[in-house]
């Protein structure tokens, strides 16, 4: 009895088998039925504390996880779109700055193609008279 008694757990006011005292055969059955079933009765009482004890505890913490779920995800969510807007911002302004330098490198380059172009017209056709250019005939 010894050996059970040492690997299994303790439970408050449970009574041992050999506490019962001897009154005959039908006397020591029905102690150590009535031992076996107060005993079945505080061993489940104390189960059941355990359980509750440890559902309330398991609820608050599962409570407190659910209500701050959405808080999180919104946070969350909130930083994906401030991420995204970001970039979107951003690569607009990039966008705007590179079409911006390119229109005015054309413009740049197309100012100096023209003048290029008018000297170029001048040494090969001449002169404009009136504000013409002199076409050859």
């Amino acid at each position: 009895m010894a050996d059970l008694d040492d690997k299994v757990r303790n439970f408050n006011g449970t009574r041992r088998a050999d506490e019962i005292r001897e009154g005959g055969l039908l006397g020591t059955w029905f102690g150590l039925s009535l031992g076996f079933a107060e005993n079945v009765v505080r061993v489940s009482h104390s189960v059941f504390q355990d359980t509750v004890r440890e559902v309330g505890e398991r609820t608050r913490s599962t409570i407190a996880w659910a209500e701050g779920f959405p808080r999180g995800a919104f946070n969350v969510a909130r930083s994906v779109f401030d991420a995204g807007d970001f970039l979107v911002r951003d690569g607009l302004s990039r966008i705007e700055r590179g079409t911006l330098t390119a229109v005015s490198t054309f413009d740049r380059t197309g100012e100096d193609v023209r003048q290029v172009t008018g000297r170029a017209v001048v040494q090969v056709v001449g002169p404009a008279r009136d504000g013409t250019i002199i076409q050859p005939s």
